[in-house]
């Protein structure tokens, strides 16, 4: 977890809030502080009770608490859950293992491409994750009042996935294993007093402030349009049989292989190959993957991102595999796979160091023609050549080596950190704003990707233009307004808006990287 914190301390320190969630959260938080309220929320003076609150408390106590949105602090509530939730598994899962093999469990999580990416993430997923791990470590544990309390706090962060996925977890993992008389004892009146005092509770003050429409909208119009009628995210029914390849990277050809080896042979079966017994935590974290799993694909809205809670578990059933049936030839194969595919993004770096002098590049992307390529690169190929020779005696070493180079490489990368930030974030552009319109002016948007939430950096409404109705009629932008176009999202449709403003009077400048135009 060190080495993590190291590595990835640069990009919770200097990263810019994105357009696509974060800023949004950050806008939602402002609102509600504004407006006084703290269970009913509104973006953009619109509802929204897409979310519940628990993840927006946290945005807006650190507001409160450092007077602005500070990346940190807010990265924080991302990174220690996936701490969490790595020292939860080690200590559940792995705790009699050697510490090689501990050491190399909790490496092989913490680089799971979508776990990693979330640990940095500003957004509720990894801390849902948190508490759905623990809900599964409290029922094992046979703490019932705390397995209500977290399976309740996996809801009030982010939803009815939390609530579903730790008491169907149980259900499906008791009826497969023959216990299912069992279930009184876990699900009794204390577990459903818990949980419906405390969901009770909160729907009572959610009714308090802002009255029924807005409870139906959270409780049956977002669940129900979420898991029925999507409008957006909407995906076929296959969608994560090709996306948790993806994200599970690059241990994807390891866990979800052993994930089907775990349901091959019958519990008690034994052979030479598979001489001891398939262990209950096993088959307690297979179906908790393939719950989850089964739940996120009849849900209609279905995100790559959605997929989180699946990664302890999957990691952890690959472990206990390998230990029940032993480092098998097609483990070696698979996992020297990995090591040729890091390698490969390592050897594909370096060529680019050579090669993108002679390419033309766009002027936003010129931070690719950077030096760093060829260290971080090295570092990649270095990791996976020790990983293939080393894959022979076993996993532990080359998933070392290899999320030690993964991180390695981040870490040399996190230089590069300013100039993406113009492609992916909008303080820059905020600031450029400000200082062609002064701190009063009105902003409106042509062509710009999810604007409304840089209020959270010019703490004014941003206004959205419709195109045509612009083109239309220029006017409906008053004077002394300033206009941001976007110039590389459509460039005939930049010219188009730019010859209006033009033929208006007004005067432009170029935001950082020449992005976009400011028009005032």
């Amino acid at each position: 977890m060190l080495l993590v914190l190291l590595c990835v301390a640069p990009v919770l320190a200097f990263r810019d809030f994105s357009p696509a969630n974060e800023l949004r959260y950050l806008s939602i938080a402002d609102e509600a502080l504004f407006e006084g309220n703290w269970f009913t929320f509104s973006f953009q003076g619109e509802p929204y009770a897409d979310k519940p609150p628990l993840y927006l408390w946290i945005v807006m106590l650190c507001r409160l608490l450092f007077g602005k949105h500070v990346m940190l602090a807010l990265s924080l509530f991302s990174l220690l859950p996936a701490f969490g939730i790595t020292a939860i598994m080690d200590r559940w899962a792995f705790r009699k293992e050697a510490p090689l093999t501990r050491a190399a469990a909790a490496m092989m999580l913490l680089t799971t491409a979508l776990f990693l990416a979330m640990s940095v993430y500003v957004r509720m997923d990894m801390l849902m994750c948190l508490w759905i791990v623990l809900a599964l470590y409290a029922y094992w544990e046979g703490k019932i009042i705390w397995f209500a309390v977290a399976t309740f706090l996996a809801l009030f962060t982010k939803g009815p996935v939390g609530l579903l996925v730790p008491p169907l977890t149980v259900v499906a993992y008791l009826f497969a294993t023959g216990h299912w008389r069992s279930m009184g004892k876990t699900f009794n009146g204390t577990f459903f007093a818990v949980l419906l005092l405390l969901i009770l509770a909160w729907l009572g003050l959610v009714y308090y402030e802002g009255g029924p429409e807005y409870l139906w909208d959270l409780t049956i119009g977002q669940t129900a349009g979420r898991a029925f009628r999507a409008s957006e995210h909407r995906e076929p029914v296959w969608f994560y049989l090709l996306t948790i390849w993806g994200v599970a990277a690059p241990w994807c050809v390891l866990t979800i292989p052993s994930l089907v080896a775990s349901f091959r042979e019958k519990s008690g079966s034994r052979s030479h190959r598979n001489p001891t017994h398939r262990t209950r935590r096993e088959r307690l974290f297979a179906w908790a993957v393939i719950v989850t799993f089964a739940l996120l694909t009849l849900s209609s809205s279905k995100l790559a991102i959605y997929l989180l809670p699946l990664m302890p578990f999957l990691v952890a059933v690959f472990v206990l595999v390998e230990k029940r049936i032993g480092w098998q030839p097609w483990m070696q194969i698979a996992l020297r796979v990995a090591t040729v595919l890091v390698g490969v993004a390592g050897v594909a770096a370096i060529a680019g160091f050579f090669v993108f002098d002679s390419l033309r590049i766009p002027e936003e992307y010129e931070f690719a023609r950077t030096p760093l390529l060829f260290p971080a690169g090295a570092l990649l190929v270095a990791a996976g050549v020790y990983g293939f020779l080393a894959a022979e005696d076993g996993w532990q070493l080359p998933v070392l080596a290899l999320g030690a180079g993964i991180l390695l490489c981040a870490l040399t990368l996190t230089p590069l950190l300013p100039r993406v930030n113009d492609l992916s974030g909008y303080r820059h552009l905020s600031e450029d704003v400000r200082d062609a319109g002064g701190p009063v002016c009105d902003v409106y948007t042509l062509g710009v990707y999810r604007p409304e939430a840089m209020d959270v950096y010019l703490h004014q409404d941003v206004q959205v233009l419709d195109p045509e109705a612009f083109l239309a009629d220029p006017s409906v932008v008053p004077a002394g307004a300033v206009v941001v176009v976007s110039q590389k999202k459509d460039a005939a449709a930049s010219y188009r808006y730019s010859d209006v403003l033009r033929n208006t009077g007004r005067h432009s400048t170029e935001s950082s990287m020449g992005l976009y135009r400011i028009w005032r």
